[in-house]
């Protein structure tokens, strides 16, 4: 609660503060949904009666885009030729001037043409000039000089590029149900954002503030809202479908991790005559690499749905691949993978003693910590390490600077950009493993000296990676860190079921009774916080506050 109030006066504070304030995205809002009757300059102005400055109605872009790739495409490809001709040139002008003594190097001459892109040294051939075929992927097709073929494709492509974007500056495109809003103060936008602005549900909602053009998914200005709801009832299928199938990889990771327990199965009984050193290799280590492997590719599925999906801003898809991902974090990672270890361990345990299942119930749960004390350890020391050390970074930079970066500006923007932190993707994971340390501290509590370790770690490894190696992917302005506060009161509720549980199955009804309690008065304290806290998240300004 404390954590949450500062959070809020942060972010109040710098909102207001007037770098912020003075940006035009602060004043402007995008309303989506927007009824074909309301797509009118005329009536825009008059919803918001004269406060609004400058109104951009969103259009499809589709052939403005397509055109305008093409010519960029079609210059990079051609100052990728020239660079090439000239480091050859320059390469046969080195072999050539080698070759004659000092006294002819003086008096040799060379010519240039710069229209034909030609360097005469005396050694160059017109057959070594960059050339490709014009089919799909540079496979098939005619042969043909790029320098040449660049340059004459542009001639086409520029006047063709702005005649589309001159029809585009005088209205000439089909309107999409979206319009942008700049208020001449923040104040004013933030009324316009709060306000009711139509009187049937669903339209002109959801609206956006502080949104910066190159965060706008353009495409999804284009979707009404049954679009966007039939999307998200895919994308909502699709990630459930996802959970479902990443169950089973996830299961036989949390198998391995109890070969120690299944070694005593009919049939398994081989296991035993394994070294012991193997053993403790695939049932501690093995089993936390490869559940580290599996999720890594799960974020990117999930961003491309929310994309997918209607999000309208980056900053959105961000905020719906955290929530996505920390539910598939917690199902995957903590209750399948707790589930599986529980239940190799209480098969064992039933197949010996059917008569004692409840007993067996109430002792078993607490050995699932075993793969998660082994699955803190090496996520605290390989992460923290491949943070701070940032090897594959530094393989990955080191050969895209030998064989990728072949132009003076690809060199430049390679060598003046940071590495991006996603923390769509990112922050999830730890607020699963805090999570996770909050349902053992009741269950397993020695649990807790190993995350606070691994969380140490992580803390140190990213304090130093954000402020001096690493830039922020999506800007969010800081609505990633509440929502992860909030994730983490999920841990709560699942430490207070499993102690209802544990004491049900351990015939305790005093202490089930009154677990429950505490669970019902967490449940209401989790409802009250979020009714009280979550509005003040969009509401940038009091009504007694008003910035001119």
């Amino acid at each position: 609660m404390r954590e949450f109030f500062f959070y809020v006066n942060l972010r109040q504070a710098f909102l207001l503060a007037p770098q912020y304030a003075k940006r035009i995205s602060s004043r402007t809002v995008l309303f989506t949904s927007v009824p074909k009757e309301c797509l009118d300059e005329d009536c825009i102005r008059s919803l918001f009666k004269g406060s609004a400055k400058k109104i951009l109605i969103a259009g499809d872009t589709k052939q403005l885009d397509k055109i305008t790739q093409e010519r960029d495409n079609v210059a990079m490809k051609l100052e990728k030729a020239e660079i090439e001709w000239i480091r050859l040139c320059n390469k046969e002008r080195i072999k050539y001037e080698t070759k004659i003594d000092k006294e002819a190097e003086k008096t040799a001459t060379s010519t240039s043409d710069p229209e034909s892109g030609n360097f005469d040294t005396g050694c160059s051939h017109e057959d070594k000039r960059p050339t490709h075929r014009t089919g799909p992927f540079g496979l098939i097709g005619q042969k043909v000089d790029t320098i040449q073929w660049c340059r004459e494709k542009l001639k086409a492509l520029i006047p063709e590029a702005n005649s589309a974007q001159s029809n585009w500056r005088t209205g000439k495109y089909e309107k999409h149900p979206a319009f942008f809003v700049e208020f001449s103060t923040q104040y004013d936008a933030q009324v316009a954002f709060q306000i009711a602005t139509h009187h049937r549900p669903l339209q002109l909602s959801p609206r956006f503030i502080g949104i910066k053009p190159n965060e706008v998914i353009w495409k999804s200005l284009s979707y009404s809202w049954w679009q966007v709801a039939i999307r998200r009832f895919v994308t909502y299928t699709a990630i459930t479908g996802l959970v479902v199938f990443w169950a089973f990889p996830v299961t036989i990771v949390g198998i391995i991790a109890q070969v120690d327990t299944i070694k005593s199965l009919p049939g398994l009984t081989w296991i035993q005559n394994t070294p012991q050193v193997i053993l403790g290799a695939v049932s501690g280590l093995l089993p936390s690499i490869a559940l580290s492997i599996l999720m890594s590719s799960v974020p990117v599925f999930i961003r491309t749905c929310a994309r997918w999906s209607g999000c309208v801003s980056t900053s959105q898809a961000e905020l719906f691949t955290q929530k996505a991902y920390f539910i598939f974090q917690v199902l995957q990672v903590f209750l399948v993978q707790t589930l599986s270890n529980g239940f190799i361990s209480s098969l064992v345990t039933i197949l010996r003693n059917p008569n004692n299942v409840f007993g067996m119930l109430s002792t078993s749960i607490p050995t699932a910590s075993n793969f998660y004390i082994s699955f803190f350890i090496v996520q605290g020391l390989t992460i923290a390490t491949g943070v701070l050390t940032q090897i594959f970074g530094f393989i990955m930079f080191t050969l895209s600077s030998r064989f990728s970066n072949k132009t003076p500006r690809m060199m430049y923007y390679k060598w003046t950009t940071f590495s991006t932190l996603s923390w769509g993707s990112l922050m999830p994971i730890y607020t699963n493993m805090a999570v996770i340390s909050i349902i053992y501290s009741v269950i397993a509590p020695f649990l807790l000296f190993w995350s606070t370790i691994s969380m140490g770690l992580f803390y140190l490894a990213y304090r130093y990676n954000v402020l001096y190696v690493a830039d922020t992917d999506v800007d969010t302005r800081g609505l990633i860190y509440p929502q992860a506060l909030k994730q983490l009161l999920f841990g709560v509720y699942v430490a207070e079921m499993c102690l209802v549980g544990m004491f049900i199955v351990s015939k305790a009804a005093g202490p089930a009774v009154l677990m429950i309690l505490f669970l019902a008065l967490t449940i209401l304290y989790h409802v009250s916080l979020v009714k009280a806290l979550d509005p003040l998240l969009d509401t940038r300004l009091s009504i007694h506050t008003r910035m001119d």
